[in-house]
């Protein structure tokens, strides 16, 4: 998603959608990571949420990918609150040592 692809990204996604395919994990970590990488962190965090929304479980790339995000955005308490949710999946992400 290098030089600037990110919108055209996001409406491929969603035209996958409108035609019956579904967003899953490795489509939504992909825009996460996208995101994350050219520095849009408040749409990688938005991508995070939309894969709550269609239930979609993440996995330990996912959740290093947004535990990073709210790391580099400067979110202390989000990020201390990301911790407490990997938790929750019993993911222990190599990020996590910096928090």
């Amino acid at each position: 998603m290098k030089g600037g692809l990110y919108k055209e990204t996001e409406a491929v996604l969603s035209r996958m959608s409108e035609v019956g395919v579904p967003r899953n994990r490795d489509s939504i970590n992909g825009l996460i990571e996208g995101f994350r990488q050219g520095g849009q962190f408040e749409e990688a965090i938005r991508a995070y949420v939309e894969m709550e929304k269609v239930r979609c479980d993440p996995d330990e790339r996912t959740l290093e990918a947004v535990l990073s995000v709210y790391c580099f955005a400067g979110l202390v308490v989000e990020s201390m609150e990301q911790f407490q949710e990997i938790k929750h999946w019993e993911y222990y992400p190599v990020s996590c040592a910096t928090v």
